[in-house]
């Protein structure tokens, strides 16, 4: 009897550690995710695994939201990552600050790396009706266009 014990307790030390081994090596759930950029492969935060994000589809995550910007994560594919960053704050040049320093710590990259990416910054009709719909990019990157006085 003591026996049939110690072979019941074998197998299920193994299948623990089976188990265990799938989690940490082969788990689809991952806290980085790489994005393809023109400079190579970019290794990011998973904006989708981040704790306050909410998903709002299969491939798009609301990775943070306040009263003065959302931060949207758009995810189909290695090829085909993007952010937006939608300004709704009254005050859109502070709420632009604040917005591009956090997408910056959320991601756990720097500005440099952060201009290789493919990032939407557009302002809400709610916030000015006048700059809505324009592109005015990070305003750290080559692209990016300052909101006009």
């Amino acid at each position: 009897m003591k026996k049939n014990i110690y072979y019941i307790f074998g197998i299920v030390l193994l299948a623990v550690i089976f188990y265990w081994t799938y989690l940490v090596f082969f788990s689809t759930e991952r806290d980085t995710v790489s994005i393809q950029t023109k400079e190579g492969n970019l290794s990011v935060t998973n904006l989708a695994k981040v704790p306050e994000a909410k998903q709002l589809s299969p491939q798009d995550t609301l990775a943070q939201s306040t009263p003065d910007y959302d931060i949207v994560y758009f995810d189909f594919g290695a090829k085909d990552r993007s952010f937006l960053i939608d300004i709704k704050g009254v005050d859109i040049t502070l709420a632009r600050t604040k917005a591009e320093a956090v997408f910056l710590q959320l991601l756990n990259i720097t500005r440099d790396q952060a201009c290789s990416l493919n990032v939407s910054l557009r302002v809400s009709s709610n916030a000015n009706d006048k700059l809505s719909g324009q592109e005015f990019g990070l305003s750290f990157c080559p692209n990016g266009k300052a909101f006009p006085k």
